[in-house]
């Protein structure tokens, strides 16, 4: 199978199921190997990559409410920054959240995705991007958010 870290992947077996794991000859750290796996595919958390650098910043946070409206909306925009540091291609999938309502005077409204797909149900947006050496991409992830003018609420 075709390595997709274009680097060296290899564990060392310690303790018995308990495996240390070495990328392009880094410490990564130890995971559980599972010898009877019948796929031919292992799936190894890989920890951290030094090379992808993200960036996550508020961009607008603003709360607007009408003379005579019984509601307040704010707004909330972040800026999601992706660069590749490394030498090759990467393929890498983003993940955020929008807040989730369980309240039905409360509303959640997406405003800006870049994109993004969207889980309706737990607010969860995915990315999947491809970016080339030394590439930046910045996405946009915006959304209002509408309740009751008596209500205090804390937004992120």
């Amino acid at each position: 199978h075709q390595n997709p870290f274009n680097g060296t992947v290899y564990a060392v077996m310690t303790d018995g199921l308990a495996s240390t794991v070495f990328f392009d000859n880094s410490y990564v750290g130890k995971t559980i190997l599972n010898p009877d796996q019948q796929s031919d595919t292992l799936h190894l958390a890989m920890g951290r990559d030094n090379g992808i650098h993200i960036e996550r910043k508020l961009i607008k946070n603003n709360t607007s409410r009408r003379l005579l409206s019984s509601s307040r909306v704010q707004t909330m925009n972040w800026e999601i920054s992706i660069r590749n540091a490394r030498a090759e291609q990467v393929v890498i999938s983003i993940y955020d959240q929008l807040p989730v309502s369980r309240n039905s005077s409360i509303t959640v409204t997406p405003q800006e995705l870049s994109g993004g797909q969207l889980d309706k149900l737990n607010g969860q947006v995915v990315w999947k991007l491809t970016l080339a050496p030394g590439e930046v991409k910045k996405l946009s992830l915006g959304y209002q958010v509408k309740y009751d003018k008596y209500r205090r609420l804390t937004i992120e």
